[in-house]
């Protein structure tokens, strides 16, 4: 900035220049017996009490243009235009209910590689269905079309037999609660986390929530409870400790739609019973797509989806499957496919 490089220099240069011209002026003048030694001094003292407030004026210059710089960074991000606009045709359905449905939907990042190549799929009201199949498959893709997070190239996705391209975004989302891989906190305390998940909730349902998902068990184990500061991303927690509270959010927000990338691929053996407890209650009674890397988390969905080559190719039951013999089969014999998770 103009003002660190030349402001700043500029008064630290003046300052010095204006005390070695009253040094020089005053040693001459005392040399010659016209000004007392002890009213040098005086000159001296006044001259810092004059510097002092030019000093701090330099400075709050400089805060300043660190304000403006800080602010247009903000109004950057706030003037974004979102890439995803909302529909020209929107209706509001009050209520979505937890079905879901595919229709031929197909998308791509780029156009000369296609992801998804025409699935078709329904899903019923709280129905848990787990999507798996190798990595890069277009599983992650699937369900991030649900929320609007991309859009369609060609085909529809229906939730509660709406066309989600209808529905307001804010709406639509409201309906869709997701529980990542990888949590992200803010540095604020855990009600504050947990909070996000439903900004106008109460303290005693933000409480509730996290009892519901086991977190009470170390939350109350902290000296400040849930006014606890997480730390950056949540650097002051275990990493099943920061799945917890994201499975917390997710319960408050009382969405009938739930999407789970992995949820428990990350975390200590310590706490992956505290964890699944959670999830437990948090599928309860909700429509649950499961993105799945582990076969353990697999089988305990009513039915399994296996996505390979951007197509759904087969799906059913665990058991079902295993009779079938087909690729899902063919998976669950290769025990290194699991070993490491991976992102679809």
């Amino acid at each position: 900035m103009w003002t660190a490089g030349f402001v700043q220099p500029g008064a630290g240069f003046l300052i010095s220049v204006g005390t070695l011209l009253v040094l020089w002026q005053g040693s001459s003048a005392v040399s010659t017996g016209s000004l007392a030694l002890e009213d040098l001094l005086a000159y001296f003292l006044y001259l810092g009490m004059f510097y002092g407030p030019i000093t701090e004026l330099n400075g709050l210059i400089d805060s300043i243009e660190n304000i403006k710089a800080s602010a247009s960074r903000v109004f950057s991000i706030l003037n974004l235009v979102p890439s995803i606009p909302e529909s020209t045709n929107v209706i509001d359905p009050g209520i979505l209910s937890g079905t879901i449905s595919f229709e031929d939907v197909r998308f791509s990042y780029q156009a000369e590689l296609p992801v998804l190549l025409g699935v078709n799929r329904s899903i019923d009201a709280g129905e848990k269905v787990a999507l798996v199949g190798p990595s890069g498959t277009g599983k992650s893709t699937l369900t991030s079309l649900i929320p609007r997070f991309y859009d369609v190239d060609s085909g529809v996705i229906r939730v509660g037999g709406i066309d989600v391209s209808r529905v307001p975004l804010r709406k639509l989302r409201a309906h869709i609660a997701i529980v990542p891989q990888e949590t992200f906190l803010f540095s604020g305390s855990v009600l504050e986390n947990i909070a996000y998940g439903r900004l106008d909730a109460s303290r005693e349902e933000i409480i509730e929530a996290a009892r519901r998902a086991y977190c009470n068990d170390f939350v109350m184990g902290f000296p400040d409870g849930f006014e606890t500061l997480v730390g950056e991303r949540g650097a002051r927690l275990s990493g099943g400790q920061r799945q917890r509270i994201a499975i917390a959010r997710a319960i408050l927000k009382q969405a009938p739609i739930l999407i789970l990338d992995e949820a428990t691929s990350s975390i200590d053996p310590e706490s992956e019973p505290g964890v699944h407890a959670g999830l437990e209650a948090l599928m309860e009674g909700r429509t649950v797509l499961i993105i799945a890397h582990r076969l353990s988390t697999a089988q305990t969905a009513d039915r399994i989806v296996f996505v390979e080559g951007g197509r759904i190719i087969e799906s059913g039951t665990h058991a079902g499957l295993m009779v079938q013999g087909g690729a899902y089969a063919r998976m669950h014999g290769d025990a290194s496919f699991y070993s490491v998770p991976a992102s679809a």
